[in-house]
């Protein structure tokens, strides 16, 4: 029996759309828990970050600073945070701190070389991170068909990972 080729296009392209919609769910879920940058963009780069850290310049310990401009990503301080509840244990099996829209990718260095999981990450405290807390950079949002940029998919950024030095605690 043949099968007619615009029915197989079709079928071809369904398959195609199911296969997408666990990934658009999914994106959606990510971003409706967590807090979106302020769309005012009539504030300057400096006054977006200075809206973002603390007295000292640098964000508090626990916070997750957003810039005025959704443009702009600040890296989070982490350092005396216990793993566990600095950053997100993903689906790829990683630890992920939230940035706006975006995401970074924690790595995590131990003393002895001990992988951190899911399992034993509430076992160490972060000691140090690079890039510095407070750190910004730049975001790039997709577009759509009509050149406007979608608010919660970002395309690229110029800080992927923070590298955290973690201690056992005791």
């Amino acid at each position: 029996m043949r099968t007619h080729p615009t029915l197989l296009q079709s079928s071809t392209k369904l398959a195609a759309i199911l296969a997408a919609l666990p990934l658009a769910f999914s994106l959606a879920a990510c971003s409706a828990g967590t807090s979106s940058p302020s769309d005012d963009y009539s504030k300057g780069y400096k006054d977006g970050l200075a809206a973002a850290a603390t007295s000292s310049g640098v964000p508090e310990v626990g916070t997750t600073p957003v810039a005025s401009d959704k443009h702009i990503g600040v890296v989070p301080n982490l350092v005396g945070q216990n793993v566990a509840q600095a950053a997100t244990w993903s689906l790829n099996e990683d630890f992920r701190v939230m940035v706006g829209a975006g995401n970074l990718l924690v790595r995590i260095i131990t003393p002895d070389g001990t992988l951190v999981t899911e399992e034993n990450a509430a076992n160490y405290k972060i000691v140090s991170q690079d890039p510095a807390a407070g750190t910004s950079f730049k975001m790039t949002y997709m577009l759509d068909e009509n050149g406007k940029e979608y608010g919660n998919l970002v395309d690229s950024q110029g800080i992927w990972e923070v590298v955290v030095n973690a201690e056992p605690i005791d």
